[in-house]
Order: structure tokens, then C-alpha cells, then sequence
């Protein structure tokens, strides 16, 4: 990381530029930089790659918005935050209104403002990360839900936190089924032998 790298205005510099690595996770936490060059395990990845198939395949049946996968960044430069999560969603009103917009259309590297979903998929070293510090940083950016796996459990279920004035609060799931405001619907992970699923109803 360059010496000049020292705040998001620069973080954001240096990830749109050819200096930028190809490979690894990088991130700026109002004052904080994250770096993780940590492999990601099968389940994880499986996870990740499961919602974003199932939300995107809601989102085409609703006509509802647009999914970004793992490897996008966004930023809220108005609080100092970019991340670089394992998914994003944006509504259409969202893309219409420009709460969300890209600098350089189809060859942008980042996602600018604020997302109406965004996804972390919790491994052994991202912990803190997701469940305090960017639990925090999501609220005051506004972002509407945010979801949450435990990938390190033993049967990993999908959480739909919802924001309030107070801070995030858990949506209670319904025999398993968990609602999202956003998508307008209810939602499950499934394991079948070394399948992962997202389901919707």
C-alpha cells in the first residue's frame, strides 16, 4: 500500500488506479485500512456464491434491481467508508435517483454511495469486521439491510439485519425463513450433501 494512502479520498485514488493489486481484499474504515490476503475456504465461497445466484434470479423475476458479487467495491465517501463486501444489491430507484452511481460507467471499479443490501459472509478473520466495525459503519451509512452467514458454524443460516434509528435489528426468522423489506419476500439457506442454496418465497 502506498506511504500516500492516507485517508478515503487517497484509499479511493489508489483502488481506481493500475497500482491496485488484482487479488486480496482492501478496505477503508473512516480511519482505519483493512487488509485481507486470507484464502477463502470452500464453504464460504459456496455461501456467497448461492445468494448472489438467488437474489439475482429474485431480483430478474421481480424486476426489481441489480446484484454486484464479491470483487466490487462501494464507497460512502460522506463518512469515510469503502469496503469491499461479498455482495451488494441496489434497487432500481435507487440507480434512478442516483443513490448509487458509477464514474465510469460499465469500467468502473467502484459502487458510490448507498446500497440497499449489502452481504458479508463471516470467516475466522474477518469477525470483528463484520459483526462490529462494519455493523456500525452500514448503519450510519443508511443501508437498509444488511445480511449476515456465519461460514464457521456448523450450519450456517442467513440473517437479515434491518435498519433503525437505534441501530441494526435482527428480523426474526419465521420456521426458518427469514423476510427482507427490500426484495419483498422471505428467504432460506439450503444444504443439500455439498450443495448450497438460497431459496424464496
Amino acid at each position: 500500500m502506498p506511504a500516500w494512502v492516507t485517508d478515503n479520498a487517497s484509499f479511493l485514488r489508489w483502488a481506481e488506479s493500475d497500482e491496485s493489486p488484482d487479488r486480496g481484499k482492501y478496505g477503508f474504515f473512516q480511519s482505519e485500512l483493512w487488509v485481507d490476503h486470507t484464502m477463502e475456504l470452500l464453504l464460504h465461497n459456496l455461501i456467497k456464491t448461492a445468494i448472489a445466484f438467488g437474489v439475482m434470479k429474485w431480483a430478474e423475476e421481480n424486476d426489481l434491481g441489480q446484484y454486484y458479487g464479491d470483487g466490487m467495491l462501494f464507497s460512502c465517501p460522506e463518512i469515510e467508508l469503502s469496503s469491499e463486501p461479498d455482495g451488494l444489491f441496489v434497487l432500481s430507484s435507487s440507480l434512478e435517483s442516483e443513490r448509487v452511481w458509477f464514474k465510469h460507467g460499465m469500467q468502473s471499479r467502484v459502487l458510490y454511495g448507498v446500497p440497499d443490501i449489502v452481504l458479508e459472509v463471516i470467516s475466522k478473520s474477518s469477525v470483528k469486521k463484520d459483526t462490529v466495525t462494519l455493523r456500525e459503519l452500514y448503519h450510519e451509512a443508511g443501508i437498509a439491510e444488511y445480511w449476515l452467514v456465519d461460514s464457521r458454524v456448523k450450519e450456517p443460516t442467513l440473517q437479515v439485519l434491518r435498519w433503525t434509528e437505534a441501530g441494526y435489528v435482527t428480523v426474526r426468522p419465521q420456521a426458518g425463513w427469514v423476510k427482507s423489506g427490500v426484495l419483498g419476500g422471505r428467504f432460506r439457506l439450503v444444504f443439500k450433501g455439498e450443495r448450497v442454496g438460497l431459496e424464496g418465497k
